[in-house]
């Protein structure tokens, strides 16, 4: 059977693609039909330029955005936040495993290393992976309502460095 992804794919009209590593940024991409003579062709057109997904709040009472609201995704599922998130876990000593990741240098902390820790065992670093993966999906069901979506197609460093634990989570959330 399908996973809750693919489902949520296939009820919806167009598709966006999701960036997250420094920010957060999505293009949507509509496709549309066009007949010629007896025969239907689809065809891919770009409905929408960039779309400003950074800046859809996911969580109120987050911190302060670049932008001035509280709690963009960008402000909450970015590599900086990510990092800076798992930087307070090193340095109050909450996550051995995270630690000895990273030598017990927490200025040295990567997107990378977070998942390394979660693959060794590190409740904190999962946490940190599913929190994130928990606002972008609020983010991607609040555009797929709003802009009529079928497909999402999530890379960016966020998607590479955090790897196959953020599309788990991702899949399950969406």
């Amino acid at each position: 059977g399908k996973n809750g992804l693919q489902q949520a794919i296939d009820r919806r009209g167009g598709q966006i693609h999701i960036g997250a590593g420094g920010g957060a940024a999505a293009q949507f991409v509509k496709q549309a039909n066009e007949r010629h003579g007896r025969k239907q062709q689809d065809r891919i057109a770009i409905t929408h330029g960039r779309v400003p997904v950074g800046h859809v709040i996911v969580d109120r009472n987050g911190p302060v955005c670049i932008c001035g609201n509280r709690g963009c995704l960008e402000a909450m599922a970015n590599r900086p936040a990510i990092i800076s998130n798992a930087k307070r876990i090193v340095k109050n000593n909450r996550d051995p495993i995270m630690q000895q990741v990273v030598d017990d240098d927490p200025s040295q902390i990567t997107l990378k290393h977070i998942a390394e820790a979660a693959d060794a065992g590190s409740v904190f670093a999962k946490e940190l992976i599913q929190s994130t993966a928990d606002h972008l999906a609020f983010a991607i069901r609040n555009q797929s309502v709003v802009m009529d979506i079928r497909k999402v197609v999530f890379g960016g460093e966020a998607a590479i460095d955090l790897g196959p634990l953020l599309m788990q989570y991702l899949n399950e959330y969406l």
